[in-house]
């Protein structure tokens, strides 16, 4: 009887370098359920990690085991000739609550596989990697860790339904490997929170760390574990060795509690990753009245985004690893953030337009496309580092939106590009790139385009995404138009033909709507800190206030743009929407975003905290980790 591996998935960098540790211990296959795009995926893992010697040998194992793409492929054999040893690995990680239900019926629908193969096959054992951590039902958590708890009952009762072995594995690991970092995965996560928190305030009251304090909020404190991924996997061989040497009769279900000897809270972690990385003191309190509207923000951030940790009560197998130092894994983090991350891989291309005119694009990755639909005079430069995330997955195709100059309109110098410019403009792209299908993604003053041209093309429009759409004018939007939304017109009507009156209003809109960085924190307001524009992004999406040429242009675009009203457009919207907001964005309130969610039927609506406007650039992780659950959780039309 031919023995084999089977693992229900491979994900990550941790249970790619499980399942090769596993190969090696044992002479049996190894096959493994995925698709094209995840083995392709793996690879690009694989190049990430340093060691030439590691990645050749994680290639070499990924090249050996076998991808099954669909259950049929177990009705092609004897089904008498297999004895399998399942290793099951969820797919179901931390993210935001905006799919929860999506999540768990996804992680139950991968489960219900498990069920299959115990009745049409010998299953000899079922190992389940679980985590440490319990899911508290009113505390701060993440889905995952309930779908966890859930997948540990269902392997114990299939085990024991079906007189089958089954092993539990509880470790610390909580996120997915993407690349080889070096150290705890969570501390990772956290030292990206607090390096995006760090830049974001030093963009906007550049000495604040210089004069005040960052206060950690203690409350509840949650426990981090600090093992090295390599070193739980070496302890879940040895125990499996163990198992597979000793021949001797076991319990029908173990589970081993895998932990370290020291564990740390976090907020401990974050003062000393403040203190290595970027030498800012930190003190934890227990008193939220200490903490600045500064230290809300990082407090808002750390506690919707991270879970809360607490240590399941072991009442099993506990095995007790020896921790790594907190300076060593700090120490290995900082090795890796000064890492470079190489080229986006952009190419440019060009398009001949209806008007005879050419518009520049730019095109990365492969795979499925998405479209991104720009908000107005904003440089491509803004989506540079979401289009590198994505275009690992995904074929991005986007562009600056024609308009600010004379010499892209329609030959008249006195008209201007309005939405349905914009939307042959997209016409002529998906054109020539041969488009069948995609999903269109668009930023601020981008969303009208992004509606009318799917309800105009619904057989291309897989999805919509909109991020700080502004959806205005509806019924009662008027508290939700920011100020410039409010002030358009009659600036456009000041300055037309008005030489004085334009340089007046071009010095107005850069000195007082988007305000410059500030050295005192004391004097300004809350409301006040999320209007201010950091001097790196200036360059970026201020062009249109450039010269008197682009910020004519640009208001016309503007007054056209708030003439449409799209809410009856909403409500037709029949394919997959997601909504991503900003709850301090000062120029497309997050207000409009939440009535638009109400008007779409099938859409998802989430709102990051202390985010404003420039969430594409300052929130990247967030932007995108949002993306991929509305990209995994969705059922999109072929």
């Amino acid at each position: 009887m031919r023995e084999i591996i089977l693992f229900t998935g491979i994900y990550d960098l941790f249970s790619l370098k499980l399942a090769s540790k596993v190969s090696g211990k044992y002479p049996f296959a190894v096959y493994y359920f995925g698709t094209e795009e995840n083995t392709k995926y793996l690879y690009k893992i694989i190049e990430t990690v340093r060691s030439v010697e590691e990645r050749e040998y994680l290639s070499t194992c990924l090249n050996r085991f076998i991808c099954i793409k669909d259950e049929k492929y177990f009705a092609q054999i004897d089904k008498q000739d297999f004895q399998i040893y399942v290793w099951y690995m969820d797919n179901v990680y931390p993210e935001t609550e905006t799919y929860n239900l999506q999540a768990l019926l996804y992680n139950e629908r991968e489960a219900k596989r498990i069920e299959r193969l115990c009745k049409e096959f010998k299953v000899i054992r079922i190992n389940y990697l679980s985590s440490i951590y319990a899911y508290i039902e009113d505390g701060m958590n993440n889905i995952f860790l309930k779908a966890k708890e859930l997948n540990e009952e269902y392997v114990l009762n299939i085990c024991k339904d079906n007189d089958i072995q089954g092993r539990i594995y509880r470790t610390p690991i909580l996120y997915k490997q993407t690349q080889q970092v070096s150290g705890n995965d969570y501390i990772g996560l956290l030292a990206k929170r607090i390096k995006e928190f760090v830049n974001w305030v030093k963009g906007r009251v550049p000495n604040y760390f210089e004069k005040y304090k960052i206060q950690l909020l203690l409350g509840d404190d949650s426990v981090i574990h600090t093992l090295d991924s390599n070193k739980i996997i070496n302890k879940i061989i040895d125990l499996e060795t163990e198992e597979y040497e000793k021949q001797e009769k076991r319990e029908l279900t173990e589970v081993y509690h895998l932990c370290a000897r020291t564990s740390y809270s976090t907020m401990e972690v974050c003062r000393r990753i403040l203190k290595e990385f970027y030498n800012i003191d930190a003190d934890l309190t227990e008193n939220v009245t200490m903490l600045t509207d500064i230290d809300h923000i990082l407090h808002k951030i750390c506690t919707y985004h991270l879970p809360y940790l607490q240590e399941k009560r072991c009442n099993t197998k506990k095995v007790e690893l020896d921790t790594l130092r907190l300076e060593e894994l700090i120490e290995r983090q900082l090795i890796s953030e000064d890492r470079t991350d190489g080229s986006n891989g952009v190419t440019t291309k060009e398009v001949c337009l209806q008007t005879g005119n050419k518009l520049t694009y730019q095109v990365a990755g492969s795979g499925p496309a998405i479209l991104i639909v720009n908000a107005y005079g904003v440089s491509t430069q803004a989506w540079d580092p979401l289009v590198k995330m994505l275009s690992q997955n995904y074929y991005v195709i986007y562009w600056r939106s024609r308009g600010l100059y004379h010499h892209e309109k329609n030959g008249d110098p006195d008209s201007y590009c309005g939405i349905e410019d914009q939307i042959e403009d997209v016409e002529q792209i998906v054109k020539q790139e041969q488009l069948r299908n995609f999903h269109i993604m668009s930023w601020c003053s981008g969303a009208k385009t992004a509606i009318l041209y799917g309800l105009k093309h619904p057989d291309k429009v897989l999805s919509q995404i909109f991020i700080a759409g502004e959806f205005a004018p509806f019924i009662g939007s008027e508290p939700y138009h920011s100020k410039f939304r409010e002030n358009i017109q009659l600036i456009a009507e000041l300055i037309q033909n008005n030489e004085r009156m334009l340089d007046f209003y071009m010095k107005i809109i850069d000195k007082g709507m988007f305000n410059h960085p500030v050295k005192e924190f004391s004097d300004i307001d809350k409301g006040y800190i999320y209007e201010i524009m950091p001097e790196e992004h200036r360059d970026i999406l201020l062009s249109p206030f450039a010269t008197k040429e682009t910020m004519v242009n640009f208001l016309m675009m503007c007054m056209e743009y708030y003439k449409h009203d799209v809410t009856e457009k909403l409500k037709t919207i029949d394919v997959p929407t997601l909504f991503i907001a900003a709850e301090c964005d000062q120029v497309a309130p997050y207000m409009q975003s939440k009535w638009a969610h109400t008007e779409v039927k099938d859409s998802a609506y989430v709102c990051l905290p202390a985010g404003t406007h420039l969430i594409i650039l300052e929130r990247t992780s967030d932007v995108y980790e949002i993306i991929m659950q509305h990209m995994k959780y969705n059922n999109f039309k072929s």
